[in-house]
């Protein structure tokens, strides 16, 4: 079986804090925006979300990623695992 590296690239990202839904839409150019509604969860007491165009939706805590110009959310504990800030 074959092995493969992932090669690092460089991405952009910001953390949802549940309070910057502006700075999120700006930086995104509208790509991700702050829902109108409250869905309170298990997995998310506030309630408070951003929708990312294309279905995906990030929480409170993740990090929303800007990759060859996708966006996505990943959640912080994974985030911290798999990048670093670069210098």
């Amino acid at each position: 079986m074959k092995k493969y590296l992932r090669i690092p690239q460089p991405v952009e990202a910001i953390q949802y804090n549940g309070h910057n839904d502006t700075e999120l839409r700006r930086w995104s150019e509208g790509n991700v925006i702050g829902s109108p509604v409250l869905e309170p969860t298990e997995d998310n007491p506030t309630g408070r979300y951003v929708q990312i165009i294309g279905g995906l939706i990030g929480r409170v805590g993740d990090y929303i990623i800007k990759d060859y110009g996708n966006y996505y959310a990943m959640r912080e504990k994974q985030f911290l695992k798999e990048f670093v800030v670069a210098l």
